[in-house]
Protein backbone atom coordinates (compact mmCIF):
# COMPACT_ATOMS: atom_id res chain seq x y z
CA UNK A 1 0.00 0.00 0.00
CA UNK A 2 1.97 3.07 -1.09
CA UNK A 3 1.34 6.70 -0.47
CA UNK A 4 0.26 8.66 -3.42
CA UNK A 5 1.19 12.28 -2.53
CA UNK A 6 -0.79 14.69 -4.75
CA UNK A 7 -1.28 17.52 -2.37
CA UNK A 8 1.03 20.10 -3.11
CA UNK A 9 1.55 21.26 0.59
CA UNK A 10 1.97 17.27 1.73
CA UNK A 11 4.76 17.08 -0.71
CA UNK A 12 6.66 20.28 0.40
CA UNK A 13 6.63 19.25 4.15
CA UNK A 14 7.78 15.30 3.44
CA UNK A 15 10.68 17.35 1.19
CA UNK A 16 11.41 19.57 4.19
CA UNK A 17 11.35 16.50 6.74
CA UNK A 18 13.17 14.42 4.60
CA UNK A 19 16.12 17.26 4.06
CA UNK A 20 16.49 17.58 7.46
CA UNK A 21 17.71 14.07 7.66
CA UNK A 22 20.12 13.17 4.02
CA UNK A 23 19.56 14.26 0.55
CA UNK A 24 17.14 11.51 0.27
CA UNK A 25 17.84 10.70 -3.91
CA UNK A 26 21.71 9.86 -2.58
CA UNK A 27 22.44 6.29 -1.21
CA UNK A 28 24.89 4.85 1.25
CA UNK A 29 26.76 2.12 -0.06
CA UNK A 30 24.54 0.97 -2.68
CA UNK A 31 21.73 1.37 -0.04
CA UNK A 32 18.53 2.43 -0.83
CA UNK A 33 16.07 4.92 1.90
CA UNK A 34 12.79 4.39 2.97
CA UNK A 35 10.28 5.20 5.66
CA UNK A 36 6.96 4.73 7.42
CA UNK A 37 3.57 6.34 7.51
CA UNK A 38 1.52 5.49 10.22
CA UNK A 39 -1.77 6.86 8.36
CA UNK A 40 -4.16 6.19 10.97
CA UNK A 41 -2.46 7.90 14.16
CA UNK A 42 -5.03 10.51 15.57
CA UNK A 43 -3.14 13.33 15.79
CA UNK A 44 -5.81 15.13 18.23
CA UNK A 45 -5.11 12.46 20.95
CA UNK A 46 -1.46 10.83 20.26
CA UNK A 47 1.16 13.18 21.44
CA UNK A 48 3.89 14.50 18.65
CA UNK A 49 6.80 14.54 20.17
CA UNK A 50 8.68 11.79 21.80
CA UNK A 51 7.25 8.78 19.96
CA UNK A 52 9.30 6.13 18.72
CA UNK A 53 9.00 3.21 16.16
CA UNK A 54 10.77 0.08 16.55
CA UNK A 55 11.03 -1.47 13.61
CA UNK A 56 11.89 -5.19 12.31
CA UNK A 57 11.98 -6.25 8.64
CA UNK A 58 12.57 -9.64 7.09
CA UNK A 59 14.49 -10.88 3.86
CA UNK A 60 11.92 -12.67 1.22
CA UNK A 61 13.60 -16.07 2.83
CA UNK A 62 13.05 -14.88 6.42
CA UNK A 63 16.57 -13.38 7.35
CA UNK A 64 15.87 -10.61 9.58
CA UNK A 65 17.68 -7.92 7.82
CA UNK A 66 16.67 -5.34 10.76
CA UNK A 67 16.20 -6.13 14.20
CA UNK A 68 14.14 -4.52 16.28
CA UNK A 69 15.26 -0.59 15.38
CA UNK A 70 14.44 1.96 17.12
CA UNK A 71 13.63 5.30 15.53
CA UNK A 72 11.63 8.82 15.78
CA UNK A 73 7.82 9.23 14.82
CA UNK A 74 7.48 12.97 14.05
CA UNK A 75 4.34 14.94 12.88
CA UNK A 76 4.78 16.68 9.80
CA UNK A 77 0.86 16.69 8.15
CA UNK A 78 1.46 13.07 9.43
CA UNK A 79 3.39 10.51 11.20
CA UNK A 80 6.64 9.52 9.59
CA UNK A 81 9.68 7.81 10.90
CA UNK A 82 13.21 8.31 10.37
CA UNK A 83 14.51 7.10 6.85
CA UNK A 84 16.07 3.68 7.21
CA UNK A 85 18.56 2.28 4.32
CA UNK A 86 19.02 -1.30 2.94
CA UNK A 87 19.91 -2.26 -0.07
CA UNK A 88 17.98 -2.99 -3.22
CA UNK A 89 15.60 -5.64 -2.90
CA UNK A 90 11.99 -7.23 -1.80
CA UNK A 91 11.47 -7.25 1.55
CA UNK A 92 9.07 -7.48 4.39
CA UNK A 93 8.04 -5.47 7.36
CA UNK A 94 7.56 -7.68 10.26
CA UNK A 95 7.29 -5.63 13.06
CA UNK A 96 5.87 -2.19 14.06
CA UNK A 97 5.21 -0.56 17.27
CA UNK A 98 4.85 2.97 18.54
CA UNK A 99 6.14 3.81 21.92
CA UNK A 100 6.40 6.59 24.24
CA UNK A 101 9.54 7.91 25.68
CA UNK A 102 9.36 5.13 28.62
CA UNK A 103 8.94 2.53 26.18
CA UNK A 104 5.75 2.09 26.88
CA UNK A 105 3.47 0.09 23.78
CA UNK A 106 0.89 2.77 22.57
CA UNK A 107 -0.34 1.53 18.98
CA UNK A 108 1.12 -1.79 17.09
CA UNK A 109 0.00 -3.20 13.69
CA UNK A 110 -0.96 -6.56 14.23
CA UNK A 111 -0.03 -9.63 12.56
CA UNK A 112 -2.02 -11.60 10.14
CA UNK A 113 -4.50 -14.38 11.85
CA UNK A 114 -3.81 -13.04 14.84
CA UNK A 115 -6.92 -11.28 17.59
CA UNK A 116 -6.89 -7.87 16.61
CA UNK A 117 -5.45 -8.54 12.72
CA UNK A 118 -9.25 -7.27 11.41
CA UNK A 119 -8.81 -3.45 13.56
CA UNK A 120 -6.46 -2.36 10.00
CA UNK A 121 -6.84 -3.48 6.27
CA UNK A 122 -3.47 -4.70 5.60
CA UNK A 123 -1.87 -6.46 8.70
CA UNK A 124 1.73 -7.77 8.67
CA UNK A 125 3.44 -8.95 7.39
CA UNK A 126 3.46 -6.40 4.17
CA UNK A 127 5.84 -6.03 1.52
CA UNK A 128 8.61 -3.47 1.08
CA UNK A 129 10.17 -3.42 -2.33
CA UNK A 130 13.16 -1.35 -2.82
CA UNK A 131 14.11 -0.57 -6.59
CA UNK A 132 14.46 2.94 -7.04
CA UNK A 133 16.79 5.58 -5.97
CA UNK A 134 14.13 7.90 -3.87
CA UNK A 135 13.07 7.42 -0.82
CA UNK A 136 10.32 4.60 -0.42
CA UNK A 137 7.34 5.81 1.84
CA UNK A 138 5.35 2.91 2.92
CA UNK A 139 2.00 3.38 4.37
CA UNK A 140 0.90 1.09 7.37
CA UNK A 141 -2.22 1.11 9.86
CA UNK A 142 -1.20 0.71 13.62
CA UNK A 143 -4.31 -0.35 16.38
CA UNK A 144 -4.14 1.10 19.87
CA UNK A 145 -2.68 -0.77 22.73
CA UNK A 146 -4.90 -0.82 25.91
CA UNK A 147 -4.13 -1.58 29.21
CA UNK A 148 -5.95 -4.86 28.81
CA UNK A 149 -4.67 -6.25 25.56
CA UNK A 150 -1.69 -8.24 25.04
CA UNK A 151 1.23 -8.69 22.91
CA UNK A 152 0.05 -12.06 21.31
CA UNK A 153 -3.21 -10.49 20.71
CA UNK A 154 -1.48 -8.75 17.73
CA UNK A 155 0.27 -11.44 17.14
CA UNK A 156 3.62 -10.74 18.51
CA UNK A 157 5.59 -12.73 21.48
CA UNK A 158 3.67 -13.27 24.93
CA UNK A 159 5.52 -10.26 27.16
CA UNK A 160 6.80 -8.19 24.70
CA UNK A 161 5.00 -4.97 25.32
CA UNK A 162 5.46 -3.17 28.03
CA UNK A 163 2.14 -0.98 28.82
CA UNK A 164 1.80 2.27 30.93
CA UNK A 165 0.54 1.27 34.54
CA UNK A 166 -3.30 1.74 34.85
CA UNK A 167 -3.24 4.84 36.53
CA UNK A 168 -1.69 6.68 33.34
CA UNK A 169 -4.55 5.98 31.53
CA UNK A 170 -6.95 8.12 33.50
CA UNK A 171 -7.57 9.97 30.80
CA UNK A 172 -8.45 7.85 28.14
CA UNK A 173 -11.53 5.78 27.71
CA UNK A 174 -12.59 2.81 24.95
CA UNK A 175 -15.73 2.92 22.95
CA UNK A 176 -16.55 -0.67 21.60
CA UNK A 177 -18.97 -0.02 18.35
CA UNK A 178 -20.95 -2.33 16.94
CA UNK A 179 -22.38 -1.84 13.27
CA UNK A 180 -26.22 -2.48 13.45
CA UNK A 181 -28.42 -2.08 10.26
CA UNK A 182 -31.82 -2.51 8.82
CA UNK A 183 -33.12 -3.19 5.67
CA UNK A 184 -36.65 -3.56 5.93
CA UNK A 185 -37.21 -6.32 8.88
CA UNK A 186 -33.97 -7.90 8.66
CA UNK A 187 -30.80 -6.89 10.88
CA UNK A 188 -27.45 -7.17 10.32
CA UNK A 189 -24.89 -6.38 12.39
CA UNK A 190 -21.99 -8.92 11.80
CA UNK A 191 -20.62 -6.97 8.09
CA UNK A 192 -18.08 -4.26 7.99
CA UNK A 193 -18.56 -0.95 7.60
CA UNK A 194 -17.18 2.40 7.43
CA UNK A 195 -16.28 4.48 10.39
CA UNK A 196 -15.63 7.83 11.03
CA UNK A 197 -14.53 9.64 13.73
CA UNK A 198 -14.43 13.71 13.99
CA UNK A 199 -12.33 14.82 17.41
CA UNK A 200 -12.88 18.20 18.05
CA UNK A 201 -10.40 20.19 20.29
CA UNK A 202 -10.52 22.19 22.95
CA UNK A 203 -9.10 25.08 20.76
CA UNK A 204 -12.07 24.13 18.17
CA UNK A 205 -9.56 22.54 15.73
CA UNK A 206 -11.13 19.31 13.74
CA UNK A 207 -9.13 15.85 12.78
CA UNK A 208 -10.91 12.94 10.88
CA UNK A 209 -10.18 10.00 11.13
CA UNK A 210 -11.35 6.97 8.70
CA UNK A 211 -11.41 3.60 9.31
CA UNK A 212 -12.76 0.30 8.66
CA UNK A 213 -15.08 -1.04 11.28
CA UNK A 214 -14.79 -4.97 10.87
CA UNK A 215 -18.15 -7.49 10.89
CA UNK A 216 -19.12 -7.45 14.60
CA UNK A 217 -17.46 -4.01 15.86
CA UNK A 218 -13.91 -3.46 17.42
CA UNK A 219 -13.11 -1.24 20.23
CA UNK A 220 -11.25 1.81 20.29
CA UNK A 221 -9.22 4.08 22.56
CA UNK A 222 -9.68 7.67 22.84
CA UNK A 223 -8.22 10.78 25.32
CA UNK A 224 -10.79 12.66 27.13
CA UNK A 225 -8.66 15.68 26.64
CA UNK A 226 -11.36 17.01 23.76
CA UNK A 227 -14.06 18.84 23.46
CA UNK A 228 -16.11 16.37 21.66
CA UNK A 229 -16.44 13.49 19.35
CA UNK A 230 -18.49 12.59 16.40
CA UNK A 231 -18.80 8.74 15.35
CA UNK A 232 -20.43 7.89 12.11
CA UNK A 233 -20.70 4.68 10.47
CA UNK A 234 -22.18 4.10 6.63
CA UNK A 235 -22.80 0.86 4.30
CA UNK A 236 -24.99 0.47 1.54
CA UNK A 237 -26.31 4.26 1.50
CA UNK A 238 -27.35 4.32 4.97
CA UNK A 239 -25.47 6.35 7.57
CA UNK A 240 -25.89 6.94 11.41
CA UNK A 241 -23.77 9.49 13.68
CA UNK A 242 -23.18 9.96 17.32
CA UNK A 243 -22.18 12.94 19.57
CA UNK A 244 -19.90 12.42 22.50
CA UNK A 245 -19.30 15.60 24.61
CA UNK A 246 -16.67 16.01 26.94
CA UNK A 247 -18.90 15.03 29.79
CA UNK A 248 -19.92 11.57 28.68
CA UNK A 249 -16.52 10.38 27.60
CA UNK A 250 -16.47 7.24 29.50
CA UNK A 251 -16.02 3.10 28.39
CA UNK A 252 -19.40 2.20 26.65
CA UNK A 253 -20.72 0.32 23.98
CA UNK A 254 -22.90 1.72 21.28
CA UNK A 255 -24.69 -0.05 18.41
CA UNK A 256 -24.88 2.20 15.76
CA UNK A 257 -26.15 1.92 11.58
CA UNK A 258 -29.07 3.00 9.90
CA UNK A 259 -32.57 1.43 8.92
CA UNK A 260 -33.97 3.21 5.77
CA UNK A 261 -33.08 0.83 3.04
CA UNK A 262 -36.35 -0.91 1.64
CA UNK A 263 -35.44 -3.99 0.29
CA UNK A 264 -35.88 -4.57 -3.38
CA UNK A 265 -38.44 -7.12 -4.56
CA UNK A 266 -37.56 -9.89 -6.87
CA UNK A 267 -39.05 -9.58 -10.26
CA UNK A 268 -37.50 -12.12 -12.03
CA UNK A 269 -34.60 -14.25 -12.46
CA UNK A 270 -33.20 -16.19 -15.47
CA UNK A 271 -30.75 -18.85 -15.79
CA UNK A 272 -28.50 -18.61 -18.89
CA UNK A 273 -26.72 -21.84 -19.86
CA UNK A 274 -22.72 -20.81 -21.58
CA UNK A 275 -23.48 -23.40 -25.09
CA UNK A 276 -21.06 -22.93 -28.06
CA UNK A 277 -19.81 -19.58 -27.03
CA UNK A 278 -23.03 -17.63 -26.16
CA UNK A 279 -25.64 -17.42 -23.20
CA UNK A 280 -29.33 -19.15 -23.95
CA UNK A 281 -31.85 -18.71 -21.67
CA UNK A 282 -32.52 -22.00 -19.76
CA UNK A 283 -34.80 -21.02 -16.95
CA UNK A 284 -36.85 -18.82 -15.55
CA UNK A 285 -38.43 -17.23 -12.30
CA UNK A 286 -41.16 -14.18 -12.22
CA UNK A 287 -42.47 -13.22 -8.88
CA UNK A 288 -45.91 -11.75 -8.22
CA UNK A 289 -46.99 -9.89 -5.49
CA UNK A 290 -50.34 -8.79 -3.36
CA UNK A 291 -51.13 -5.34 -3.16
CA UNK A 292 -49.74 -5.74 0.35
CA UNK A 293 -46.30 -6.11 -1.29
CA UNK A 294 -46.12 -10.05 0.06
CA UNK A 295 -45.21 -12.54 -1.96
CA UNK A 296 -48.04 -14.01 -3.97
CA UNK A 297 -47.23 -16.50 -6.15
CA UNK A 298 -43.74 -17.86 -8.49
CA UNK A 299 -43.93 -18.87 -11.59
CA UNK A 300 -41.09 -21.22 -12.86
CA UNK A 301 -40.74 -21.18 -17.27
CA UNK A 302 -38.28 -22.82 -19.49
CA UNK A 303 -38.28 -22.51 -23.43
CA UNK A 304 -39.64 -25.64 -25.50
CA UNK A 305 -37.74 -26.87 -28.47
CA UNK A 306 -39.61 -24.44 -30.52
CA UNK A 307 -38.12 -21.45 -28.07
CA UNK A 308 -41.57 -21.16 -26.59
CA UNK A 309 -42.20 -19.94 -22.80
CA UNK A 310 -43.93 -22.23 -21.16
CA UNK A 311 -45.09 -22.82 -17.37
CA UNK A 312 -42.99 -26.22 -15.88
CA UNK A 313 -44.63 -25.36 -12.16
CA UNK A 314 -45.54 -22.63 -9.99
CA UNK A 315 -45.70 -21.38 -5.80
CA UNK A 316 -48.62 -19.86 -4.39
CA UNK A 317 -48.69 -18.51 -0.63
CA UNK A 318 -50.95 -17.88 2.47
CA UNK A 319 -50.57 -16.34 5.42
CA UNK A 320 -51.48 -16.18 8.66
CA UNK A 321 -50.61 -13.95 11.81
CA UNK A 322 -48.47 -12.18 8.78
CA UNK A 323 -45.85 -15.13 8.40
CA UNK A 324 -46.48 -17.69 5.17
CA UNK A 325 -48.54 -20.85 6.80
CA UNK A 326 -49.05 -22.49 3.61
CA UNK A 327 -47.29 -23.09 -0.02
CA UNK A 328 -48.95 -24.91 -2.57
CA UNK A 329 -46.63 -26.45 -5.50
CA UNK A 330 -47.70 -27.92 -8.12
CA UNK A 331 -45.69 -29.18 -11.54
CA UNK A 332 -46.32 -31.71 -14.36
CA UNK A 333 -44.27 -34.28 -12.14
CA UNK A 334 -46.44 -33.99 -8.74
CA UNK A 335 -48.01 -31.52 -6.49
CA UNK A 336 -47.21 -30.89 -2.80
CA UNK A 337 -48.16 -28.79 -0.20
CA UNK A 338 -46.20 -27.57 2.70
CA UNK A 339 -47.31 -26.33 6.25
CA UNK A 340 -45.36 -23.84 8.71
CA UNK A 341 -45.83 -22.92 12.32
CA UNK A 342 -43.77 -20.60 14.26
CA UNK A 343 -42.20 -19.65 17.96
CA UNK A 344 -43.20 -16.88 19.16
CA UNK A 345 -40.04 -15.02 17.97
CA UNK A 346 -40.93 -16.21 14.44
CA UNK A 347 -38.24 -18.85 14.69
CA UNK A 348 -39.82 -22.23 12.76
CA UNK A 349 -40.98 -24.75 14.74
CA UNK A 350 -42.62 -27.60 13.25
CA UNK A 351 -43.38 -28.38 9.22
CA UNK A 352 -45.32 -31.29 7.33
CA UNK A 353 -45.51 -31.81 3.55
CA UNK A 354 -48.19 -33.52 1.83
CA UNK A 355 -47.20 -35.11 -1.23
CA UNK A 356 -47.92 -37.80 -4.14
CA UNK A 357 -46.16 -40.23 -2.00
CA UNK A 358 -47.65 -39.30 1.51
CA UNK A 359 -46.34 -36.95 4.54
CA UNK A 360 -43.26 -35.74 5.74
CA UNK A 361 -43.54 -34.22 9.33
CA UNK A 362 -40.33 -32.04 10.49
CA UNK A 363 -39.73 -30.31 14.17
CA UNK A 364 -37.04 -27.95 14.34
CA UNK A 365 -35.02 -26.69 17.53
CA UNK A 366 -32.42 -24.26 17.95
CA UNK A 367 -29.69 -24.27 20.49
CA UNK A 368 -27.04 -21.50 21.77
CA UNK A 369 -23.73 -21.53 20.94
CA UNK A 370 -20.40 -19.78 22.16
CA UNK A 371 -19.23 -16.02 20.64
CA UNK A 372 -22.12 -14.77 20.65
CA UNK A 373 -21.37 -11.48 18.82
CA UNK A 374 -25.00 -9.44 18.67
CA UNK A 375 -28.34 -9.78 17.38
CA UNK A 376 -28.22 -12.25 14.45
CA UNK A 377 -25.92 -14.78 17.52
CA UNK A 378 -24.30 -17.97 16.82
CA UNK A 379 -26.53 -20.81 17.27
CA UNK A 380 -27.47 -24.27 15.72
CA UNK A 381 -30.37 -24.88 14.33
CA UNK A 382 -31.49 -28.85 14.20
CA UNK A 383 -34.69 -30.33 12.27
CA UNK A 384 -35.54 -34.27 11.94
CA UNK A 385 -37.94 -35.29 9.03
CA UNK A 386 -40.50 -38.50 9.93
CA UNK A 387 -41.33 -40.03 6.11
CA UNK A 388 -44.76 -41.87 6.29
CA UNK A 389 -43.45 -43.82 2.96
CA UNK A 390 -39.20 -44.44 4.34
CA UNK A 391 -38.06 -46.48 7.34
CA UNK A 392 -35.53 -43.42 7.98
CA UNK A 393 -35.33 -40.33 8.98
CA UNK A 394 -33.30 -37.61 8.12
CA UNK A 395 -31.84 -35.21 10.54
CA UNK A 396 -30.63 -31.50 8.97
CA UNK A 397 -28.21 -29.49 11.30
CA UNK A 398 -26.93 -25.61 10.48
CA UNK A 399 -24.20 -23.93 12.11
CA UNK A 400 -25.08 -20.07 12.25
CA UNK A 401 -22.46 -17.25 11.92
CA UNK A 402 -23.13 -13.91 12.09
CA UNK A 403 -26.94 -14.77 10.50
CA UNK A 404 -25.20 -17.13 7.97
CA UNK A 405 -25.27 -20.87 7.89
CA UNK A 406 -21.98 -21.83 7.66
CA UNK A 407 -21.64 -25.22 8.44
CA UNK A 408 -24.26 -27.86 6.98
CA UNK A 409 -24.96 -31.29 7.68
CA UNK A 410 -27.61 -33.56 6.22
CA UNK A 411 -27.80 -37.14 7.58
CA UNK A 412 -30.13 -39.78 7.03
CA UNK A 413 -30.43 -42.67 9.79
CA UNK A 414 -29.54 -45.51 7.19
CA UNK A 415 -25.96 -43.59 6.16
CA UNK A 416 -26.42 -41.12 3.40
CA UNK A 417 -25.33 -37.61 4.39
CA UNK A 418 -23.81 -34.99 2.96
CA UNK A 419 -21.78 -32.17 4.71
CA UNK A 420 -20.74 -28.82 3.31
CA UNK A 421 -18.63 -25.82 4.91
CA UNK A 422 -19.53 -22.78 3.63
CA UNK A 423 -18.61 -19.16 2.31
CA UNK A 424 -20.65 -15.88 2.62
CA UNK A 425 -19.64 -12.45 1.30
CA UNK A 426 -21.24 -9.44 3.25
CA UNK A 427 -23.93 -8.08 0.84
CA UNK A 428 -27.83 -8.97 0.80
CA UNK A 429 -29.26 -11.86 0.14
CA UNK A 430 -32.54 -10.73 -1.61
CA UNK A 431 -34.51 -14.54 -0.85
CA UNK A 432 -34.04 -13.26 2.90
CA UNK A 433 -36.27 -10.54 2.16
CA UNK A 434 -39.06 -12.75 0.80
CA UNK A 435 -39.91 -13.49 3.76
CA UNK A 436 -40.63 -17.43 2.34
CA UNK A 437 -39.64 -20.33 4.72
CA UNK A 438 -38.28 -23.17 3.09
CA UNK A 439 -38.78 -26.75 3.84
CA UNK A 440 -35.15 -27.91 4.00
CA UNK A 441 -33.97 -24.99 5.33
CA UNK A 442 -32.03 -23.84 2.09
CA UNK A 443 -32.63 -20.20 2.65
CA UNK A 444 -31.86 -18.74 6.39
CA UNK A 445 -28.72 -17.12 5.35
CA UNK A 446 -28.61 -13.19 5.50
CA UNK A 447 -25.78 -13.36 3.07
CA UNK A 448 -24.90 -14.48 -0.53
CA UNK A 449 -22.77 -18.05 -1.21
CA UNK A 450 -19.20 -17.94 -2.09
CA UNK A 451 -18.42 -21.35 -1.66
CA UNK A 452 -19.74 -24.73 -0.65
CA UNK A 453 -17.20 -27.46 -0.08
CA UNK A 454 -19.05 -30.33 0.34
CA UNK A 455 -18.59 -34.40 1.44
CA UNK A 456 -20.93 -37.31 0.86
CA UNK A 457 -21.38 -40.75 2.30
CA UNK A 458 -22.80 -43.18 0.20
CA UNK A 459 -24.88 -41.40 -2.58
CA UNK A 460 -22.59 -39.23 -4.48
CA UNK A 461 -24.48 -36.88 -6.73
CA UNK A 462 -23.46 -36.55 -10.57
CA UNK A 463 -22.44 -32.76 -9.89
CA UNK A 464 -22.72 -29.83 -7.53
CA UNK A 465 -22.38 -26.30 -7.36
CA UNK A 466 -19.16 -25.13 -5.20
CA UNK A 467 -18.25 -21.29 -6.80
CA UNK A 468 -20.31 -18.49 -6.80
CA UNK A 469 -19.20 -14.98 -8.39
CA UNK A 470 -21.51 -12.21 -7.91
CA UNK A 471 -22.23 -8.27 -9.41
CA UNK A 472 -24.17 -6.01 -6.93
CA UNK A 473 -25.49 -2.92 -7.24
CA UNK A 474 -25.01 0.28 -4.76
CA UNK A 475 -27.25 -0.84 -2.32
CA UNK A 476 -25.89 -4.56 -1.92
CA UNK A 477 -28.42 -6.35 -3.93
CA UNK A 478 -26.69 -8.62 -6.35
CA UNK A 479 -28.04 -8.30 -10.15
CA UNK A 480 -25.76 -11.25 -11.40
CA UNK A 481 -24.06 -14.26 -10.15
CA UNK A 482 -21.90 -16.55 -12.07
CA UNK A 483 -22.14 -20.68 -10.68
CA UNK A 484 -19.42 -23.06 -11.24
CA UNK A 485 -20.22 -26.56 -11.30
CA UNK A 486 -18.14 -29.49 -10.75
CA UNK A 487 -17.97 -33.44 -10.58
CA UNK A 488 -17.48 -34.38 -7.00
CA UNK A 489 -15.63 -36.92 -7.45
CA UNK A 490 -12.70 -36.30 -10.33
CA UNK A 491 -13.49 -32.30 -8.94
CA UNK A 492 -13.32 -31.58 -12.86
CA UNK A 493 -15.22 -28.13 -13.82
CA UNK A 494 -18.71 -29.62 -15.88
CA UNK A 495 -20.22 -26.06 -16.91
CA UNK A 496 -21.59 -22.33 -15.79
CA UNK A 497 -24.27 -21.08 -15.38
CA UNK A 498 -25.40 -17.08 -15.44
CA UNK A 499 -27.96 -15.91 -13.39
CA UNK A 500 -29.73 -12.28 -13.65
CA UNK A 501 -31.57 -10.63 -10.88
CA UNK A 502 -34.49 -8.37 -11.39
CA UNK A 503 -36.21 -6.28 -9.11
CA UNK A 504 -39.46 -4.26 -8.88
Amino acid sequence: MKINFTITLLVACLLLFFSCKKDSTTTSQGKLKFAFNIVNLPSSNTPQSNLYAVISVKSTSGEVVIADAKINVTYQNGFFTEILELPKGNYKVSKLIIQDSNEHVLFASPMKGSAKSQMVAQPLEINLNLAQNSTEILAIEVASVTIEDKSEDFGYASGSFKLPPPEQNNDLFNIEIRPLFRVGNIVYDSIPSSLRITTYGSNGMQAVSNQVLPAGGKTITLSKNVAKYKIAVSKWGLSDEVEIPSNEMKDMSISIGGSNLKPKKLSSESVYQYVNGQWIADTRKEYEYFASGKLFRINHLKKDANGNKILVAAEEFEYQNNRVSEIYFTSSSGDRTQYFWYKPDGKIDKMREENNEGTINATVNYVAMPGKTGISGNYQINATYLFSYRYYQQLLSLEMYGGNAEKYANNTSHGNAKHSIISYDFNINPYIHLGVPDFWLGNVSKHNTLSDIATYSIIIPNIEAYSFNYTYDADGFPTEVFTKYRNPITFADTHVTRTVFTYH
